[in-house]
């Protein structure tokens, strides 16, 4: 929508960069979360507690990372008047 609207300028790729840096970063965290999952599942009924530390951390991380991601992408479209 972005591009379709404002053509490709430097602000329009810039935007669109740091839109695709979030989606890869989010990404990549639900893979992290994915794989893990996965790993838990095989490893059932017996579940170590390093595991569930590590599905713990990894809740956590993401958890405090969402709010910035969600950020980021509001104010792309306050910036482009998309809200």
């Amino acid at each position: 929508m972005l591009f379709e609207s404002y053509s490709e300028t430097e602000e329009t790729i810039n935007s669109l960069d740091e839109l695709k840096g979030v989606a890869l970063e989010a990404a990549s965290r639900y893979s992290q979360l994915s794989t893990l999952r996965l790993r838990i599942a095989e490893n059932q009924p017996s579940l170590s507690n390093n595991m569930l530390k590590l599905l713990e951390n990894i809740i956590n991380q993401n958890q405090l990372r969402i709010p910035a991601m969600e950020r980021s992408i509001e104010e792309i479209k306050i910036e482009w008047g998309l809200l």
